[in-house]
């Protein structure tokens, strides 16, 4: 019977290891991390061959989610209350029960090396930080390099330094109104909202999101351009569906903030939502110590 038992999870796990990838939906995850828990205690009793394979595709399934959950955002802006509380309830068993069998193998040396693996990897899926927190990790895998680059003059380097001492944190804010966005501006800069401005220009101010009328009289062509491509791509979209956006923002302080990633689809997006279509943003607000070196556009808030 443990043959037939492991035989069944086995076929559980191979059923949801090619749904874990970048865009893991929480069901995925959920049942592939169950079925992981409810096999491990029949391994003691399984052929050498079965045990093997088991413990092989339950590493492979556990480092594609962490894979998930530290080189991408999807899950951070994807996912629910209620789906991050059923990850975690899959979840939080697993090393334990990894540990317990573990204990009941220890004159297999060669099971007891992948054990170990799934215990290590429950461990640090265990220790990733879960919303409102973001791993930093992941901000920074998704927003340096394409299609989300930031273009800004961020300093990384800088950036990695503080994250080093402690000093830098990431946190997820869902917006659904336009209203959220009050004092949030963009790294686009006007003089007297007539001409546009390079942000070293002693003259040039920040443009909020909340002016975006006064923006279109100034904003060069470029800008004008890219965000009528956006709208394009968002008149497009199912009218019963949220229009949905992910973008990074930095922390002024004083519930300020910088949007350094999406400011031509945050603009398109507002515009959309002026005419009463629902709206889904996913900020990812990046707090730090401020510095013109960090960022030079800083200087625009008297940072030094």
């Amino acid at each position: 019977m443990p043959d037939v038992e492991i035989t069944k999870q086995l076929a559980g796990l191979h059923s949801h290891i090619d749904r874990l990838h970048p865009h893991t939906c929480p069901r995925s995850a959920s049942l592939f991390l169950a079925e992981g828990r409810i096999g491990l205690p029949l391994l003691p009793h399984a052929p050498p061959n079965l045990r093997r394979d088991y413990l092989h595709t339950l590493c492979e399934g556990l480092t594609r989610i962490h894979r998930c959950m530290t080189g991408h955002l999807s899950a951070y802006a994807e996912w629910g209350t209620d789906e991050w509380a059923a990850y975690a309830r899959a979840l939080e068993p697993l090393g334990r029960v990894a540990v317990r069998t573990a204990t009941m193998m220890t004159s297999d040396v060669e099971a007891l090396r992948p054990l170990e693996r799934v215990i290590v990897l429950a461990g640090d899926l265990t220790g990733l930080p879960r919303p409102p927190l973001v791993p930093y990790e992941a901000f920074k895998r998704s927003f340096q390099t394409e299609p989300h680059k930031i273009r800004v003059l961020l300093d990384w380097s800088m950036l990695d330094a503080h994250h080093q001492a402690g000093d830098v944190k990431v946190t997820l804010h869902i917006h659904g109104s336009p209203r959220d966005f009050h004092d949030t501006f963009a790294p686009w800069y006007h003089r007297d909202h007539l001409h546009e401005a390079e942000f070293d220009d002693p003259d040039a101010r920040p443009w909020r999101f909340s002016e975006p009328d006064a923006g279109s009289r100034w904003l060069s062509s470029e800008h004008q351009e890219k965000i009528e491509h956006f709208l394009h791509d968002y008149r497009r979209t199912e009218p019963s569906q949220p229009l949905r956006l992910s973008l990074a923002t930095l922390d002024l302080g004083d519930t300020r903030a910088l949007v350094l990633d999406g400011n031509h689809r945050l603009a398109a997006i507002l515009r959309m939502a002026m005419r009463s279509h629902r709206i889904r943003v996913a900020e990812f607000r990046l707090s730090a110590p401020l510095s013109r070196r960090l960022l030079p556009d800083l200087t625009h808030w008297h940072v030094g």
